[in-house]
């Protein structure tokens, strides 16, 4: 107990820390619309969470955006010891064009999935995640799609002009509203509530 108490003061320190390093790194080499990423959200979630305790903020992350980091880390690790690319999401760890420093930051990508599982534990699964995550997830969404470069397709909203889909991006947009929830916030809700 004394321990899991001092594991959690630690982190909450030391990812406070982090935090205040690289909001204004990428702020200044990715602008400000990069920290609508849902992995960027999720770092935000997670500070929240240690600093009130509360297992709502922690359970948002693991609903609608747990499954995003485990593909990153999926692909950032296959590409890493094959040289091989999954799904192309962490391509850019291995693009000369950017320092080593900002893409050792991007590495909170590893860090969180094993620290919520760890807050679920500890703390429990909060249920009403689920809902929090699809309000969430709209309105990131919204703002992704009217204040973002198309060119960056910060959470794939852009899909169908960066590869000549034959789909309007507002339909598109309205299918990542709907698909979201039902394909990967439920499926996690019911794993969760099952397993915490």
């Amino acid at each position: 107990m004394i321990l899991d108490m001092y594991f959690l003061f630690v982190t909450k320190i030391l990812l406070t820390i982090f935090a205040a390093i690289l909001i204004p790194v990428y702020w200044k080499n990715y602008g400000p619309t990069n920290f609508l990423w849902l992995s960027d959200i999720s770092l935000f979630l997670t500070l929240f969470a240690l600093w009130v305790n509360y297992s709502l903020f922690t359970s948002i992350a693991m609903v609608g955006i747990f499954p995003f980091e485990l593909a990153w880390n999926l692909d950032f690790f296959l590409h890493l010891f094959t040289g091989k690319n999954l799904i192309h999401i962490a391509d850019y760890m291995f693009e000369r064009k950017y320092s080593l420093f900002l893409k050792s930051l991007s590495l909170f990508h590893v860090i969180l999935p094993p620290l919520w599982i760890f807050l679920l534990y500890k703390f429990g699964y909060n249920q009403n995640a689920f809902l929090y995550s699809i309000f969430l997830i709209w309105i990131i969404l919204i703002l992704t799609y009217l204040f973002t470069d198309p060119k960056k397709n910060i959470n794939w909203v852009f899909m169908p002009k960066i590869n000549h889909w034959k789909i309007s991006e507002f339909i598109w947009l309205i299918i990542l509203m709907i698909g979201f929830p039902i394909f990967v916030f439920l499926p996690m809700h019911v794993i969760l509530k099952r397993i915490f």
